[in-house]
């Protein structure tokens, strides 16, 4: 089986810091994906993201989406990280 199918691919999962967001976060970059963390307790997703950054399996970063739940608000998000990978 191919451990790093998702190598290269960007995912963003709200929720993150906690549960399944984070259980799915850490699934995700030991697949090898490069994760967008998003939750409104930035503090708590930045220690998934710590995790996730000192496994060597993907790259992670947090961000706050407090005010950029809805579609049209949040595609500006999604572009602007993607040169962060």
């Amino acid at each position: 089986m191919d451990t790093k199918r998702l190598a290269g691919k960007n995912i963003l999962i709200t929720g993150a810091a906690q549960g399944m967001g984070a259980a799915n976060a850490v699934h995700f970059a030991a697949q090898g994906a490069n994760i967008c963390l998003g939750d409104l307790d930035v503090d708590l997703a930045q220690n998934v993201a710590d995790e996730i950054n000192a496994s060597g399996n993907g790259k992670a970063i947090t961000h706050n989406p407090r005010t950029r739940w809805r579609k049209a608000r949040m595609q500006p998000t999604i572009n602007n990280q993607k040169g962060n990978y």
